[in-house]
């Protein structure tokens, strides 16, 4: 009997996503204050597990993958941080 063994391989996506709030009563909407957050949920899954303000949204900027297993580690930086500014 031949056994085979595979090795799995674990990785995982980081999205990262720009929370802006927009001043209310302008009709134009024009963003007041804004924050960049690193995350493992997308867009649509940060606002469903996470309560953001009536006139906050969420906008995707970049995302990434990672190699390895999350294990309540750090994420893994972005490999084009130099291009763009992380908080």
């Amino acid at each position: 009997m031949l056994l085979l063994t595979t090795r799995a391989k674990a990785e995982y996506r980081v999205f990262l996503l720009k929370i802006s709030q927009l001043e209310v009563g302008n009709a134009m909407g024009e963003e007041t204050t804004s924050r960049l957050v690193t995350s493992t949920l997308d867009p649509l899954q940060y606002r469903g597990y996470y309560t953001l303000k009536e006139n906050e949204v969420i906008s995707y900027v970049d995302t990434w993958m990672c190699k390895g297993r999350t294990n309540s580690l750090p994420l893994c930086e972005n490999p084009r941080s130099k291009s763009i500014e992380q908080p």
